[in-house]
């Protein structure tokens, strides 16, 4: 009798507590506010980075960083298997965010770009054309961009489902910020080592960032 009624008194303060508990009302218009402001800001980061970029690079290194950075992005979009969809989608069905559905899906994003890291380094010496097989290095140490890469999208993804368009948002925007500051580093610290016969910044950034040396 005695376990039964305090049981029952520890369901009424819980109750109690829900009662008390303020609800955070779910805004459509400030995540829609939210969501069009990182769109906007990656937009301009692009276009930013895109002219630092070629500005540093010139168009041939411009066309080396493309050879590059083209097989890992492709495979993030066609390899991702809508694992972010699908943690959307499973943590907006209840009301408590599960600890175990944030570490499988961290866990399996890791996986997957740890397998695509894989298939990449086997395929990558036969894709890359002749007369740029001196680039396989500096491919092979952009490759960890793929598991870091899925397992963001995958955390965005859980973002996204309960609704935190701004944590969301933020994400999305920071890897574009970081890649534009990199740039500004990068040329910041290059240009007092250019020679006036250097008209492109891409000894520069390949000494910096991937450890080689054009070749004409």
């Amino acid at each position: 009798m005695t376990s039964l009624s305090s049981e029952s008194l520890e369901t009424l303060e819980l109750n109690q507590l829900d009662v008390a508990r303020p609800t955070v009302r779910f805004s459509t218009r400030r995540a829609y506010a939210q969501t069009f402001a990182s769109m906007v800001a990656n937009r301009c980061l692009g276009v930013v980075s895109g002219v630092l970029a070629a500005r540093l690079l010139g168009p041939t290194g411009r066309g080396e960083l493309t050879v590059i950075m083209f097989l890992p992005m492709l495979l993030i979009s066609l390899g991702e298997l809508e694992l972010p969809r699908s943690l959307a989608y499973e943590v907006s069905r209840t009301e408590v965010v599960s600890p175990e559905v944030v570490s499988t899906g961290f866990w399996l994003s890791f996986a997957l770009g740890c397998l695509q890291v894989l298939v990449l380094g086997l395929i990558l010496p036969y894709t890359l054309p002749g007369d740029k097989q001196h680039l396989l290095s500096a491919s092979m140490w952009f490759m960890p961009y793929l598991p870091a890469m899925y397992v963001a999208i995958a955390l965005t993804g859980i973002d996204q489902g309960r609704g935190r368009f701004g944590r969301f948002s933020i994400f999305q925007v920071l890897p574009g910020a970081v890649y534009v500051l990199a740039v500004l580093v990068i040329w910041f610290r290059g240009m007092p080592f250019l020679r006036p016969q250097e008209q492109r910044g891409g000894e520069v950034l390949r000494r910096h960032c991937f450890g080689t040396r054009h070749r004409d």
